[in-house]
């Protein structure tokens, strides 16, 4: 995984655009996210509903067929006739219940749509985008391992794994800030307690702030 070092005040920079970006997108979405939940629930119902008008019609469809069957009415097209309207009525009840199951599924893919826009502004990588006034570049080895040599200050350290290697949509990434001082180096462990998302003390960006 790669390792950038960035100045504070260039990262803080970049960090105030991508918040106000981010910021401006969530508000806008928010509306849209609040209208497209309620139209998968509606969508979602109408479905059920017209799930079970369709099993109603099935049992109805084998309940009037035996009635009609034990009554052996004596013109055949008696019974021709029951058995048509019967399958009319199902056919029209399968067909809205297939309309209605398509159009929550179609409801439900556009909130995962929207789902997704908005995780992207809560995700490491987002804030990657653009570093500009890159110190020092270094790769984390198999174990995890990486050095750095720097003058004393005040940086951000970067770091986000390739898409390809996270688990599902969740991507690994750190934003930490980082005081270099004279003397020793001080060790800095990337783990789940100052990942991106962790708001951590020394996290760059507090994504809380953004619900």
């Amino acid at each position: 995984m790669e390792v950038r070092i960035i100045p504070e005040a260039a990262m803080m920079e970049l960090v105030t655009i991508r918040l106000g970006e981010a910021r401006s997108a969530l508000a806008r979405i928010a509306a849209e996210r609040a209208r497209a939940r309620q139209e998968a629930q509606v969508a979602l119902a109408e479905a059920d509903r017209s799930s079970q008008a369709w099993k109603a019609a099935n049992d109805n469809d084998l309940y009037r067929r035996i009635e009609v069957q034990l009554r052996r009415p004596r013109d055949p097209r008696q019974v021709t006739a029951v058995h048509e309207d019967l399958l009319a009525k199902k056919k029209a009840a399968y067909r809205q219940a297939t309309q209605a199951a398509r159009r929550s599924e179609e409801k439900e893919r556009a909130l995962d749509d929207l789902e997704r826009d908005i995780r992207q502004f809560r995700e490491a990588r987002f804030y990657a985008q653009g570093l500009t006034s890159v110190v020092a570049t270094t790769h984390t080895d198999q174990s995890g391992n990486f050095e750095l040599s720097l003058p004393p200050g005040r940086y951000a350290l970067v770091a986000v794994a390739d898409p390809a290697e996270g688990q599902g949509s969740a991507v690994a990434g750190w934003l930490l800030w980082v005081e270099v001082r004279e003397g020793a180096p001080e060790p800095i462990l990337l783990d789940q307690r100052n990942r991106h998302g962790s708001d951590c003390d020394a996290c760059v960006v507090t994504v809380k702030e953004l619900s």
